[in-house]
């Protein structure tokens, strides 16, 4: 990843983020398609960071064990399964931490979805 970035081959580095994610092939396929890919090709170079951050893809327990706060965790009912898996992971290991599906949403929640849930999880 950080060699397709360095070299600026975007559209490369981006798909293989998205493979390395677990998005499949046709899904990828139909993103390309789509007129956000031009959007995901100008955020490439912030892949690095979020590689960086993912390391070696497993759950951190150790520090979500930690989080001593109420926690909320959010997914999308057409979210990619894996992601839907992960969110119940990371709400698993937080103490006391809980996790919502919402409804019809995918990996990118509409405001007027997500912020009634988010408000009353905060009391308003």
């Amino acid at each position: 990843l950080r060699e397709l970035l360095a070299e600026d081959r975007r559209a490369e580095a981006l798909t293989l983020f998205m493979r390395q994610v677990g998005i499949p092939e046709e899904a990828i396929a139909g993103m390309r398609q789509s007129p956000h890919w031009q959007n995901g090709l100008a955020l490439a170079p912030t892949l690095a960071y979020d590689a960086a951050l993912m390391g070696d893809g497993s759950l951190p327990t150790d520090r979500l064990a930690r989080i001593r706060v109420p926690a909320l965790v959010l997914a999308g009912s057409r979210s990619p399964a894996f992601l839907r898996q992960a969110a119940a992971r990371v709400a698993e290991a937080i103490p006391g931490g809980r996790q919502d599906i919402l409804d019809g949403q995918d990996h990118n929640v509409a405001s007027e979805v997500i912020a009634p849930v988010v408000a009353r999880f905060t009391g308003g």
